[in-house]
């Protein structure tokens, strides 16, 4: 009699075990679907309706799969992990309020791609607090009042690829110990700035744009340190502000390379400011700048030190050609100035070899 009672007992807690979603296990690949509920097993054949369902259930250096279009809510993201939206697939985060994907996962790597966020009220698209790496590639980050992407971490790597940041407050924030590289990208829009980069970040950009953005198209400004950006082969057109603003106050640094690229129809094509104390230094290679209104290089210098070593450079139909306001413009003596306004102040011939 007691085994006749016992194992239909036993036999139901297994069924029971093998139906319902273990909220201790996990594994490796995890799904969303439009058609999916939290309460299922994230499993391709019954997905989560969101994606903070599906990371609650993926290990550690797992990934989440989008099988179909649909919205899927704002995720905090604490462990190694990916999430996937198929290139054919509108993999939307919409987000009414805070941040769309929060990332705070301290010596973790978080891969993200494919994705649309959208700002309905929202202030941060993607904001990264901690991390090893972060990586952010082919997505669209849309509509958010303080910035599409802001990092306030330590000292995180950050690579951003093939991604449209557009109709934010600023493009993207970066703060601290950061590293960033932008590759591709397309920053736009933006009401407030298209990049600003702050103490300590060291930012890399290639092959990008920054076009129509309502300030400065990439502002670099520590408020403490050094900042440090290379930008190569890159667009700054159409901006309300400059198209790359440097500025620094006393005992901060700022130092950038700028090679291949064309700044055009800016109000300044390249403008540096430097207050007491301060120093800047500035290296400009085979790059166009051209209509500008007011000029194609500005350099202004209160009390810092301010060099700007220019060539291979081409200025051409800018208000003026350089500003230059008690700053050391060097010259390798291979650039060409034509049809400004005027020239601008004369350069000194840079003493190299």
């Amino acid at each position: 009699m007691r085994r006749t009672k016992r194992c239909p007992i036993l036999l139901a807690l297994a069924v029971a075990a093998l139906a319902a979603p273990d909220a201790l296990a996990g594994v490796q690949r995890t799904f969303v679907g439009s058609y999916g509920q939290d309460t299922w097993d994230c499993s391709l054949m019954a997905p989560c309706r969101t994606f903070g369902a599906a990371a609650a259930q993926t290990l550690d250096g797992g990934e989440i799969i989008v099988t179909d279009a649909g919205e899927y809510g704002a995720v905090t993201l604490t462990q190694s992990i990916s999430i996937v939206g198929p290139g054919d697939v509108h993999a939307g985060v919409a987000v009414a309020g805070g941040a769309g994907i929060t990332i705070n996962a301290p010596g973790k790597v978080v891969r993200l791609e494919g994705l649309s966020l959208e700002g309905r009220g929202g202030d941060v698209g993607v904001r990264v607090e901690a991390a090893s790496l972060v990586l952010i590639q082919r997505c669209s980050i849309a509509g958010f009042s303080d910035a599409g992407i802001r990092s306030s971490a330590g000292a995180p790597n950050i690579f951003v690829h093939d991604t449209t940041i557009r109709d934010n407050g600023v493009g993207i924030v970066v703060e601290g110990a950061a590293k960033l590289v932008v590759e591709r990208g397309r920053v736009e829009k933006n009401t407030v700035a298209g990049m600003r980069v702050g103490a300590d970040a060291a930012t890399t950009i290639a092959s990008s744009s920054f076009a129509f953005n309502g300030g400065h198209g990439l502002v670099i400004q520590p408020a403490t340190g050094t900042a440090r950006a290379a930008v190569v082969g890159t667009l700054f057109a159409e901006n309300a502000g400059d198209g790359i603003h440097a500025t620094a106050a006393a005992s901060t640094t700022v130092k950038l390379s700028l090679s291949t690229s064309e700044l055009r129809r800016n109000s300044n094509g390249l403008a540096v400011d430097a207050g007491a104390g301060a120093t800047i230094g500035i290296d400009v290679e085979d790059s166009a700048f051209s209509d500008q209104p007011n000029a194609g290089i500005s350099a202004s210098n209160a009390g810092g030190t301010v060099k700007l070593t220019l060539s291979g450079n081409t200025v051409v139909r800018n208000g003026t050609g350089v500003v230059n306001s008690g700053a050391l413009v060097e010259s390798r003596g291979n650039n060409t100035f034509n049809y400004n306004g005027t020239n601008g102040s004369p350069l000194a011939l840079f003493p190299g070899m």
